[in-house]
């Protein structure tokens, strides 16, 4: 079974159809028909359009209702992803702010273990300078810290004018014949080797900054758990 059509593609349908009877009906017409025929098919024109005249009022009017429908099935349907929400709000959340509040709760004294930890860097720092030892770092940029790398320099080739003393000119003209650009004053052209690109140093680094440094933990009450004021 096909889908049915709506009230508007009815009505668009019933104006097409009497559109094609009034085109057919006035290509019949013409001065050499018969003048009472003529009159008849006038008078059946007539009647067309006002049909025509009612079929786009009831077009208008199934346009009007399917917007509204529309409407009202999009408004209905907000309500009812607001009402989800609200359910989730109200069934869910609870068990997950607890469960967030245990896990901060859990957290906090492994982060204040980690920046006493981070801390005590600078004081073996200086225990070992002070025996002349080796300097040690901490175990957050130890596990953390991506290593230095170097981006090599980059280098392509490249068609270069040359003078007699092997400058590169600095004035250009358009050669009149091959519209190349040459210097004034001649020279010669040779491929070189030319760096686009310097070399990089970048550092090593540890990827978002210290946890202790980027972290604030709160409790459900606004209580700082870590820093801890």
């Amino acid at each position: 079974m096909g889908i049915l059509p709506t009230p508007v593609e009815k009505a668009q349908k019933r104006i097409a159809d009497i559109d094609g009877r009034i085109a057919g009906i006035e290509a019949r017409r013409g001065p050499d028909l018969d003048f009472d025929l003529n009159f008849e098919l006038g008078k059946e024109v007539e009647n067309l359009k006002s049909m025509r005249r009612d079929a786009v009022e009831a077009l208008a009017y199934a346009e009007d209702s399917q917007a509204k429908a529309a409407a009202d099935a999009a408004k209905a349907s907000a309500a009812a992803e607001l009402e989800r929400y609200t359910r989730e709000a109200k069934r869910d959340v609870p068990s997950r702010l607890n469960k967030i509040a245990k896990l901060q709760e859990a957290l906090a004294p492994e982060l204040a273990w980690l920046n006493a930890h981070v801390e005590r860097a600078k004081e073996m720092n200086a225990l070992a300078q002070s025996f002349g030892l080796p300097r040690v770092v901490d175990g957050e940029t130890m596990h953390r810290m991506t290593p230095d790398r170097t981006i090599p320099a980059e280098f392509e080739d490249r068609e270069i004018w040359r003078d007699s003393f092997g400058r590169e000119p600095s004035q250009y003209r358009q050669h009149p014949e091959t519209g190349e650009m040459v210097p004034f004053g001649g020279g010669t052209k040779r491929r070189e080797r030319v760096q686009i690109r310097a070399e990089q140093f970048i550092p090593g680094q540890i990827p978002g900054g210290r946890l202790c440094d980027t972290t604030r933990l709160m409790g459900l009450r606004g209580e700082a758990l870590f820093p801890a004021r």
